[in-house]
């Protein structure tokens, strides 16, 4: 929160380490050894305290961050990108796509940098179009 504190304040970038990165917990379950979801706590931080018009979430991990990808649907404020390996535990986030606030742009086992790059090409391009320019906001990248 502190990191989001100082981005806010300054318009310096922060970073924040936490491990494991929370992205598969649930406000109900802990999930896939995160126990808590860093970033959507953060995110929603942020929305509050700092009364943003959007919050990004980009999540760069191998694994679908099921948690955070919840919390986007239920926050109309908040627009997710993932790009991770499918099919892959936790077996969400394989159909590629948008729907709603969430875009998944799974690659395939062994996908070489090319595959990789064009998720993430894909990843940046929805959330800069899901972003008003528009408004305060900030990019957490999980």
């Amino acid at each position: 929160l502190d990191a989001v504190d100082g981005a806010l304040g300054d318009g310096e970038a922060r970073f924040a380490l936490s491990r494991p990165p929370g992205h598969h917990a649930s406000r109900h379950a802990a999930d896939g050894f995160c126990f808590y979801n860093f970033a959507a706590a953060a995110t929603a931080y942020a929305l509050d305290k700092h009364e943003l018009d959007w919050v990004a979430l980009v999540d760069w991990d191998a694994h679908h961050g099921n948690g955070l990808a919840a919390y986007a649907a239920e926050e109309p404020r908040v627009a997710y990108a993932s790009a991770h390996q499918a099919p892959l535990w936790p077996h969400t986030g394989d159909v590629a796509g948008a729907e709603g606030n969430c875009l998944n742009a799974p690659v395939g086992r062994g996908a070489n940098a090319d595959s990789y790059g064009e998720a993430w090409a894909e990843c940046l391009d929805f959330v800069k179009t899901r972003c008003r320019a528009e408004g305060r906001g900030l990019v957490i990248v999980s």
